[in-house]
């Protein structure tokens, strides 16, 4: 058992891929931004120092990242782009992992020391505090600045680059192109919007609205402050000159920009990085919420977890939502001494507060996935069939409520035991997506008509991304659409590797993040919906109820038709030895606008 858990640990440290930034959404997520603070007059020095420091550092980080990333592109150098050319910002530990090419690690080291000198010398502990910010001594207000900047400074590189291999030499000069453009109309939003808060510091009414505008209904809605709006249009005009200049079809074909079409390129791109310009004014002092953006959810009045219990511990869940009420089905599980009822609930809420426990007939059992398919209500969930074997039991329901009797899905299908089943529905045949139990892999399937009667093809092995045994372990996945776009939301392993200790905790869920996975454009052939492609880790921020097991068992809902965010649900603990070194697992919810940027309970920032 030792040997096998050093050479989990070894694997762990050496074979790790990289996550890389979620961008498959179509359209430009709608951004609110808080109302920043007025920043008291003795802090003011401190506030323009912090803006024109972190300024200085993304220009200065984007160009060392940049220009790395076009090294490998170029073939003068090899190596994973994101570990030799990117620093990492950690959300286990808020740290920055300096990237591993010497000549990048030292120019960021650089702009890093340049920015924590100018926070310190301009910002005592009574200004720190008074802007509201991450911190409120200086320095921790430099390292949590540093932290926020470079998080969104590897989204805005994502948006650039993209997976980066060795292209043309047309296509490196559009990605060139790319690059210097996209820096030089961030750095001129971030100028313009930051210049435009110290001007109207003492305004009344809404200082986001009249400096930083917003994104509604996936437009840009320029700044109300005329001077602002004409900066940031003329910055556009120059970021889409450059495009046009550089970029052909045939050079974008090559590289891996946030669209392939020159006719979108300048709007993705002033999309996504206005968004993250916004985001990084926003980081650099507080700010309140002045313009609600949801009345689905009193998202302000909630806390995590949101849903434990003291005799139990929950994960494996989904929520759904259906005339007013959240559905939250999700496996329970026991000490083994336990004594007391080890009936399993179904809980249904109108807000997150105050919870029914309900009783269906028929089911007693919710480890796996609910969603409505053609209109009607399928759950799956494990199910035992003699011998310690487990299928896949299913059943449905028109209200969430009545539901016809659990039977086997899969009689028969697999030798061993399999478990975490999900369904969905595709040009009039049933796919279903299950993992093996005893090899730990995932597979796929689908019907062999259009009726959803047990008869199934016979089952590929699904790859996340790669067939490494540690790294490409998935498990609890369910399918989902989004934007047409036909995706699988999985637990797997977390990138980071730092928190998990002792070993043996690693097998079971101090490691276990969620991701979100494309299959691209899959067919009614089962092997175009074998291979699962753009891995990519949803990052949830830390809080102090789940230290060990963090997002495990990730769900998402997309409730955007409600109020334009898509619900992340997820087992968390602070511990790993109860409950058979699972943890007392409780459940936790984080909202987003668009995959990247999550907000935990409470927290009303975009």
């Amino acid at each position: 058992m030792l040997a096998r858990l050093l050479c989990l640990i070894l694997s762990l440290t050496l074979f790790a891929p990289t996550a890389r930034a979620y961008r498959g959404l179509a359209s430009c997520p709608d951004l609110v931004p808080l109302n920043p603070i007025v920043v008291p007059d003795q802090a003011r020095r401190c506030g323009r120092t912090v803006a024109r420091a972190a300024r200085r550092y993304v220009n200065r980080a984007l160009r060392a990242q940049q220009s790395c990333l076009l090294r490998l592109q170029k073939g003068e150098t090899t190596g994973n782009p994101a570990r030799r050319c990117v620093a990492q910002a950690r959300f286990s530990d808020q740290t920055i992992a300096m990237p591993s090419d010497p000549k990048t690690a030292l120019r960021l080291q650089r702009a890093t020391r340049r920015l924590r000198e100018s926070i310190s010398s301009a910002c005592d502990a009574s200004a720190s505090a008074a802007l509201a910010a991450c911190a409120a001594e200086p320095a921790g207000l430099a390292d949590c600045v540093l932290w926020e900047q470079q998080s969104h400074i590897q989204h805005l590189l994502e948006q650039q680059f993209g997976e980066v291999e060795p292209v043309s030499k047309p296509a490196i000069r559009c990605q060139r192109a790319i690059a210097a453009a996209a820096r030089g109309f961030v750095a001129r939003n971030l100028a313009a919007e930051q210049r435009c808060l110290d001007r109207n510091n003492q305004a009344t009414g809404d200082r986001g609205a009249q400096c930083l505008g917003s994104v509604e209904s996936s437009n840009r809605v320029a700044p109300l402050d005329a001077r602002t709006a004409e900066r940031e249009s003329r910055a556009e005009a120059t970021l889409r000159r450059a495009l046009a200049r550089h970029c052909s079809a045939k050079a974008l074909a090559e590289i891996d920009a946030c669209t392939s079409d020159p006719g979108q390129l300048g709007d993705c791109l002033a999309c996504s990085h206005r968004r993250e310009s916004m985001l990084l004014v926003q980081g650099q002092r507080g700010g309140t919420a002045d313009r609600p953006t949801t009345h689905f959810i009193d998202w302000s009045s909630l806390a995590n977890p949101v849903l434990q219990e003291s005799d139990r511990m929950m994960k494996n869940q989904s929520v759904v939502y259906d005339q007013g009420y959240f559905y939250v089905f999700t496996g329970q599980r026991f000490e083994p001494d336990f004594t007391g009822s080890r009936k399993q609930w179904l809980y249904r809420t109108s807000d997150f507060h105050a919870f029914e426990k309900l009783d269906p007939p028929n089911l007693g059992r919710f480890f796996g996935s609910t969603q409505s398919i053609d209109g009607t209500w399928h759950l799956t969930t494990n199910g035992g069939v003699g011998g310690g074997k487990f299928e896949i039991f299913h059943s449905t329901s028109t209200d969430l409520l009545d539901w016809v009797s659990l039977t086997s899905l899969t009689p028969g299908l697999m030798e061993n035991s399999i478990i975490d089943g999900s369904l969905t529905k595709r040009d009039g045949y049933w796919f279903l997506t299950f993992k093996d139990r005893a090899l730990q892999k995932p597979f796929i399937t689908r019907s062999q008509t259009a009726l959803l009667d047990g008869t199934w093809m016979t089952p590929h092995r699904a790859f996340a991304g790669t067939d490494d045994p540690i790294f490409g372990f998935v498990e609890a996945a369910h399918f989902m659409t989004i934007d047409g776009v036909q995706r699988v939301v999985v637990t797997g392993r977390d990138l980071e590797r730092v928190r998990c200790t002792p070993a043996y905790h690693i097998i079971y869920t101090c490691d276990h993040e969620p991701w979100i996975y494309t299959i691209d454009q899959p067919t009614t052939d089962l092997a175009t919906w074998s291979q699962w492609n753009r891995p990519t880790q949803l990052r949830v921020p830390f809080e102090d109820w789940n230290t060990f097991a963090h997002a495990n068992t990730g769900h998402i809902a997309d409730w955007r038709q409600h109020d334009g965010f898509f619900y992340l649900s997820y087992s968390g603990s602070s511990d790993g030895d109860s409950f058979e070194l699972r943890g007392h697992g409780k459940l936790g919810l984080a909202r987003s606008r668009d995959l990247v940027h999550w907000r935990v309970a409470g927290d009303l920032r975009d």
